[in-house]
């Protein structure tokens, strides 16, 4: 997982599970979870951020400097891809970089778009981005040029997941209390969690939804 000065670096993945099953009834302060209890709880964990990702915008912004190859139409987003970055879930900007104070924004073209063009290994200053989500990869047009190469893409990517115990989270503080409860909420048997934390629960994620809509969204440079 990456982390970032940005988060709260004082928690971690076992400390924030760990807590959920407090909350839920199913640990005390001073228990340390089995193996069986992180391993459920850090799935558990993974498969609540990546639906919070696409349904309560909980997702980051990157800003990541491609390097284009003249000639190299195609390139793929992903840890130890082409482009080493996380795969983002789109491309939402992108501008040809001219000089450090001249930058030209590109177009986001669509599969048909881009498909329909006659010479995709054109050597000419980059114009157009296409990007396919279902295989983290981003197709440029033109291919750039000796001295005009590179280009910054703005990303929207899911949160990492959480792989080690010593993992910090990759999204914001304000979002850590929330998560918790819900965790909490999803970790304990059916109808077992106790009220107050199933209220506490809706209460927290739909204030920092909330929060998120009105403010614009999270950049890390």
């Amino acid at each position: 997982m990456t982390t970032s000065g940005s988060y709260d670096a004082g928690t971690t993945g076992y400390i924030l599970i760990k807590d959920a099953y407090v909350l839920a009834g199913m640990a005390d302060e001073e228990e340390t979870l089995s193996a069986d209890m992180w391993v459920k709880g850090k799935r558990v964990l993974n498969e609540m951020l990546s639906l919070l990702s696409i349904h309560r915008g909980l997702w980051l912004i990157d800003d990541v400097t491609v390097t284009l190859v003249p000639g190299t139409g195609s390139y793929t987003i992903a840890p130890s891809g082409t482009i080493d970055s996380p795969t983002p879930m789109r491309i939402i900007n992108a501008r040809s970089v001219y000089s450090t104070t001249l930058h030209i924004p590109m177009e986001i073209v669509s599969r048909a778009d881009y498909m329909a063009l006659p010479n995709k290994i054109l050597q000419s200053h980059p114009l157009q981005v296409y990007y396919d989500k279902g295989h983290g990869a981003m197709y440029v047009w033109p291919t750039g040029t000796s001295t005009q190469k590179t280009i910054i893409i703005t990303t929207q990517r899911p949160v990492q997941d959480f792989d080690d115990q010593g993992n910090t989270p990759d999204f914001p503080k304000e979002w850590v209390l929330p998560i918790k409860y819900n965790l909490a909420e999803m970790l304990a048997p059916s109808g077992s969690v106790p009220p107050a934390v199933a209220s506490k629960a809706q209460e927290l994620l739909a204030a920092v939804v909330r929060f998120d809509e009105e403010e614009t969204s999270i950049f890390i440079r």
